[in-house]
């Protein structure tokens, strides 16, 4: 068995649960945060009507990962 990740292909977009659109899709790209952390390059899956983000076990490790490096820098 190969170390690849192997990602199940999902049909977008998909329902929005902040506002019901079907306008959920993936992007990647800086995030600020509702505490004003902005991550870098964050994969995450972002309503195009409301802006609701939602964020994955990896996203989530990845804004972790900022914010204590951020806290390490005070």
């Amino acid at each position: 068995m190969s170390g690849k990740k192997i990602r199940a292909k999902t049909s977008e977009p998909l329902e929005c649960p902040e506002c019901g659109a079907m306008a959920l899709r993936r992007a990647v790209g800086d995030c600020r945060l509702r505490d004003g952390t902005i991550v870098p390059k964050l994969k995450r899956l972002r309503c195009k009507k409301c802006g609701a983000n939602l964020f994955d076990d990896e996203a989530m490790a990845q804004i972790e990962s900022v914010r204590q490096a951020a806290a390490h820098k005070t």
